[in-house]
C-alpha cells in the first residue's frame, strides 16, 4: 500500500490498465485541499474514502462576475 498513489503502479498484469487512476485521484482531491484515505485487508477489500472542505456557495453575483472574467 505505501506507493499505490504513485503514477503508473498497477497490480493488472501488462497490458490491462496504466495504473494512473489512484494517482490522478489523488492529485485531483489534494488541489482541492482535500484527502483521500485507504483501508485494505488482504481477502476481505479495500475501503476508499475521500474528504473536501466545504465551501460557502457563491451568490450570484460572484458567479455572474466569474464567468465574465473567464
Amino acid at each position: 500500500l505505501p506507493h499505490i498513489f504513485e503514477p503508473f503502479q498497477t497490480t493488472k498484469e501488462q497490458g490491462h490498465g496504466v495504473g494512473l487512476g489512484l494517482a490522478i485521484s489523488h492529485s485531483i482531491i489534494e488541489r482541492h485541499q482535500g484527502r483521500i484515505e485507504v483501508d485494505s485487508q488482504l481477502g476481505k477489500g479495500t475501503a476508499f474514502r475521500f474528504f473536501l472542505p466545504v465551501v460557502a456557495a457563491a451568490t450570484e453575483h460572484e458567479f455572474v462576475e466569474a464567468a465574465k472574467a473567464r
